[in-house]
């Protein structure tokens, strides 16, 4: 994390500190809960198979019920007409508009070698990652209890 989002980071928890104040008891605890507890939400997304646990109400209640429209008897001509793709031309199209609808693929100026090299991505990677460095850029948001404001661990 750069200083700007340092700084943006510590801007934001002084402005949640601020509005946990004006919060309820049960709305601090769901922001509280929102704040701190990031990891636990995003482990609650993971993908969990069907246990032998689940009830089969409920795993009915996930199934796509899907059942095709069948004509009626009451589907007469008029109702089948009105969903008919028609394909008549309101006018001919004279040569002028066709040829503005026309892709013209011819290049201003060729590419030189130089500017088709800038565009490229180099995916080379400058130094492997060590544990130390991976761990500097995790943080976890706590509510310090005695200065009442959020702060980072």
């Amino acid at each position: 994390m750069d200083i700007k989002q340092e700084q943006s980071l510590k801007r934001l928890l002084k402005k949640l500190s601020a509005l946990r104040a004006t919060l309820k008891n049960d709305e601090r605890m769901l922001l509280d809960d929102l704040v701190t507890n990031a990891k636990a939400d995003v482990s609650a997304h993971v993908f969990k198979p069907a246990s032998a646990e689940a009830g089969a109400d409920e795993v009915g209640a996930h199934s796509l019920n899907w059942k095709p429209i069948l004509p009626t008897a009451n589907s007469g001509a008029d109702e089948v007409g009105a969903h008919q793709l028609h394909t008549t031309v309101a006018h001919p199209a004279d040569a002028n508009e066709v040829g503005a609808h026309q892709l013209h693929t011819t290049v201003a100026h060729p590419a030189d070698a130089n500017e088709v090299g800038a565009h490229q991505l180099h995916t080379t990677v400058a130094h492997p990652a060590d544990a130390n460095e991976v761990g500097a850029h995790s943080m976890t948001i706590v509510f310090d209890q005695d200065k009442e404001e959020y702060r980072i661990k």
